[in-house]
């Protein structure tokens, strides 16, 4: 279930989402729009607890995690069927 997210959050996952589409992706291919690996982690999770991202386990390293991004498409339905609900 999406949740709105605020203005500067949105700012994040429109540039990740410019350089990822809906493909997956490593913290480090991530890196290099982001001014430092504190900041990514601190996006990327709350991303992922509002829902806009997901995320697994790296199979060959189980300290990593390989990230998502969820279609702005799928989001926005979400936020209107949750909304409609309320």
């Amino acid at each position: 279930m999406a949740k709105l997210i605020p203005k500067w959050l949105l700012k994040h996952y429109c540039k990740l989402y410019r350089l990822f589409q809906e493909e997956e992706f490593r913290l480090e291919e991530a890196l290099g729009i982001f001014k430092n690996e504190k900041n990514l982690n601190v996006f990327l999770s709350m991303l992922s607890r509002a829902g806009w991202l997901e995320r697994r386990m790296d199979h060959k390293d189980s300290r990593k995690r390989i990230y998502k991004l969820i279609s702005p498409i799928d989001i926005i339905t979400d936020i209107e069927i949750n909304n409609k609900n309320e």
